[in-house]
């Protein structure tokens, strides 16, 4: 099993219960249910668990790409007077294309 999308969506003591058992092969995450995780989990431990930091996405690539669609969203607001086009608060960007 590998979770990279949220902690939640795994029951850590069942994925716990799987592996000692020996039903479930392996485990491989990047996120959990609490964070930071306690480093004292005997899950981080596991023989069969691979545990990362939730930056394993976070390369040169990544952040270039990130730095142009920041820039670009500089350009359309502050040069354009337009809404940048990847937003996350919708209702401050519909606020500002009314004015």
């Amino acid at each position: 099993l590998i979770n990279i999308a949220r902690g939640g969506l795994c029951d850590y003591n069942a994925v716990k219960r799987a592996l000692d058992s020996g039903s479930m092969g392996g485990f491989g995450t990047d996120v959990w249910q609490v964070e930071p995780f306690p480093t004292t989990d005997t899950l981080l431990r596991h023989e069969r668990v691979v545990a990362t930091p939730h930056v394993a996405g976070v390369t040169d690539v990544s952040y270039r790409n990130m730095a142009r669609i920041i820039m670009s969203a500089i350009d359309r607001v502050v040069r354009h007077g337009q809404p940048p086009e990847v937003k996350i608060n919708d209702p401050l960007v519909r606020d500002m294309s009314s004015s």
